[in-house]
């Protein structure tokens, strides 16, 4: 174990000292190699072509060589792992992108964006900082154009949680997490138009990117929502895909984001007087709010996509299960963890998983 610790350490240090050696070295901002030109309902437009302003102060820390090939590259997924601005999180988001986002097939810097998948980090104006972007966020997005910064203040922690005991930030820091979720996707759809899957994530998460891959690859591209699927027994009881990671098909995101009672209760400011309002479409909790949403609208066709703690592992908890070589998503892992499951997971060969009818939808098999 003291080797494995002493492993992390390097890589951590690795990853920060190129962080901070380039930041040093040089202030401006780092274009991407040029990707082979693609024919995409943007080819040969602008970067910001129809942009809203808001949309393109999302994207004002990353190069705008950058977002031009984001907007011309047709990517299987993106996901937006939720993250705020502290150093506890830039940790975090460090160690997810030197495992995680290294594995084939991930868009990055490194390789100039070319890739079927693309992870962002999705921040917004920190309190810590007066509600400003802090100048570390301005630099980490230029260095690793990854960041997405959000015109909207982060939600005031009311509570004492800590990263992984399972408990609540406070109704403003959830609300606020829940208005990120909703910009990110409407920004994923409206940059990206040939995008079919956008994903939500935790960032203290480990994203086992060639399982998620290999199981993508197999999903249809229509009507579905594919997570860890747990119930809500209210009135009117459903099912949500829990937050660590949650996947919506294209069609089924529009439908979200245009769903015109969210539209307007993401643009109200927080206050304690209209949590009830906000209560409505259970803001306090990002995850389950998108699957109420859903249940709202009765898409035709919709299917569910149904996975247990089997294989979106939560170390969390000790019901759920080990990781294993099909494992998706490994929730609660610790800063000297991250390298750990890379070194656990890297002689297996990543296939599809096969999907089965049950009584929710179609359910994974547990293997």
């Amino acid at each position: 174990m003291s080797r494995t610790k002493g492993a992390a350490a390097k890589l951590v240090f690795a990853g920060f000292a190129v962080f901070f050696l380039v930041i040093v070295s040089s202030r401006r901002h780092l274009g991407s190699a040029p990707l082979e030109e693609r024919e995409t309902p943007l080819s040969g437009k602008p970067w910001d072509h129809g942009l809203t302003q808001e949309e393109r102060d999302s994207v004002q820390f990353i190069p705008h060589d950058v977002v031009q090939t984001w907007r011309r590259s047709s990517y299987l997924v993106a996901v937006g792992f939720l993250s705020p601005d502290n150093n506890e999180r830039r940790r975090r988001r460090q160690l997810l992108r030197v495992t995680s986002m290294k594995y084939g097939g991930m868009a990055n810097r490194a390789n100039g964006f070319t890739g079927v998948a693309l992870a962002t980090f999705i921040l917004a104006r920190h309190p810590g900082y007066g509600f400003q972007y802090s100048q570390l966020l301005k630099e980490e997005a230029q260095v690793w154009n990854d960041v997405i910064s959000l015109p909207m203040n982060e939600g005031r922690v009311s509570t004492n949680k800590k990263i992984g005991d399972g408990t609540h930030w406070g109704p403003e820091t959830e609300i606020g997490m829940s208005r990120k979720v909703y910009f990110w996707f409407s920004l994923a759809l409206r940059l990206m138009p040939t995008l079919a899957f956008v994903s939500k994530a935790d960032d203290d998460a480990f994203l086992h990117v060639p399982q998620f891959l290999a199981d993508l690859s197999v999903l249809p591209r229509r009507r579905a929502y594919w997570g860890y699927m747990k119930p809500m027994t209210v009135k009117d009881p459903f099912y949500f895909a829990a937050g660590i990671l949650y996947t919506l098909s294209r069609d089924v995101a529009e439908a979200v984001v245009a769903y015109e009672p969210l539209q307007r209760l993401v643009r109200i400011p927080y206050s304690k007087e209209r949590e009830r309002e906000f209560g409505t479409l259970i803001m306090e909790n990002e995850d389950i709010m998108v699957a109420r949403i859903i249940s709202y609208l009765k898409l035709d066709g919709i299917q569910y996509y149904v996975e247990s703690c089997c294989r979106f592992n939560d170390l969390n908890y000790g019901f759920c299960s080990g990781v294993r070589d099909t494992s998706v998503i490994i929730h609660g892992v610790k800063e000297d963890q991250y390298v750990q499951m890379v070194d656990r997971l890297r002689n297996y060969k990543a296939k599809p998983i096969s999907f089965y009818r049950g009584y929710i939808g179609m359910h994974a098999a547990c293997m």
